[in-house]
C-alpha cells in the first residue's frame, strides 16, 4: 500500500467503526498522536494504547457525535496529509473544523499523528 492508501483506510475505517484491524495492521507499537490545544484532549501521546485512549475521549466527550470527513489526502515517501473536516455536538455547541491530519509513516506503518486546526481557538471553545 502507498503511504496515501494507508491514511484513506484510516478515515474509511473510522467510518465503518471498524479500525481494530487497522491498527493492528498499519500503526507501530510505539506510534505518537500530539495535539496542540488548551483544552482536555491536547498533548502528546505514546504508545498505541495511549494513542487510542486520546482519540476515545473525542468521541466520548461529543456523545459519539464526532465525525471526521477526508477531503483530500497526499503523500510522500515517509509523510502523508489529509485534509480533514470534524464535526461534532455537545452542550448546545457545535464543531465544524478544517484540519491538517500529518502522518508519518515507515515501514507501512504510522509511526507519528500530528493534528492541526485552522482555527485552533475555535477548536478549543468547543471542548472546554
Amino acid at each position: 500500500m502507498t503511504n496515501e492508501e494507508i491514511v484513506r483506510s484510516y478515515y474509511e475505517a473510522r467510518i465503518r467503526g471498524d479500525a481494530e484491524e487497522f491498527w493492528q495492521n498499519h500503526v507501530a507499537d510505539d506510534v505518537s498522536y500530539h495535539l496542540p490545544a488548551h483544552n482536555a484532549l491536547g498533548g502528546d501521546f505514546y504508545g498505541k494504547s495511549d494513542v487510542r485512549k486520546a482519540l476515545a475521549a473525542i468521541f466520548e466527550l461529543s456523545g459519539n457525535t464526532f465525525k471526521l470527513q477526508a477531503i483530500d489526502i497526499t503523500s510522500s515517501a515517509s509523510h502523508a496529509v489529509a485534509l480533514v473536516r470534524a464535526t461534532a455536538q455537545r452542550e448546545g455547541k457545535f464543531l465544524d473544523s478544517r484540519q491538517a491530519h500529518v502522518f508519518e509513516i515507515v515501514g507501512g506503518r504510522i509511526v507519528r499523528i500530528s493534528i492541526y486546526a485552522y482555527d485552533r481557538y475555535a477548536v478549543d471553545a468547543f471542548w472546554n
